[in-house]
């Protein structure tokens, strides 16, 4: 009977650690719009105007694409149909983007992930803050 009761601790403690990153992981999915990037320095760089946004798409709970699109007047979007496509990685309760193209392979660290903020650290501690796209609407 102790045997069980550890056990099922042992599932509760372990579902409670991973829910978090797997709802970080289900709000990756859209289009992201580049707002500002942290240099190590401490200086930032915004961007209050972009020609392209990104869109994140979980093909898998450990796979998908990212891809370069440009927003049109009309509310649909252009693109060359190139994308990266990255596999998802949970290491030490931290979420992992891992890119793999014909020219590179990089790592992206999930600092945060919710319905209208992503922000991602790089190896050389650049920090990217992405708002979610919302598309022009003319009046």
């Amino acid at each position: 009977m102790r045997s069980f009761l550890y056990l099922i601790a042992f599932i509760f403690l372990f579902t409670n650690c991973t829910t978090p990153v797997k709802e970080q992981i289900n709000s990756l999915n859209g289009y992201w719009e580049i707002h500002k990037v942290e240099f190590p320095s401490g200086e930032t760089k915004t961007y209050d105007i972009n020609k392209f946004v990104d869109f994140i798409e979980l093909k898998t709970d450990t796979s998908g694409i990212r891809k370069k699109l440009a927003p049109k007047i009309d509310g649909s979007f252009s693109s060359n149909n190139d994308h990266e496509d990255f596999r998802v990685s949970i290491q030490n309760k931290h979420l992992y983007l891992i890119y793999n193209t014909p020219f590179a392979e990089w790592k992206e660290e999930v600092l945060k992930v919710n319905k209208d903020q992503l922000i991602v650290i790089n190896k050389e501690k650049l920090k990217y803050f992405y708002k979610r796209y919302k598309k022009l609407t003319l009046n």
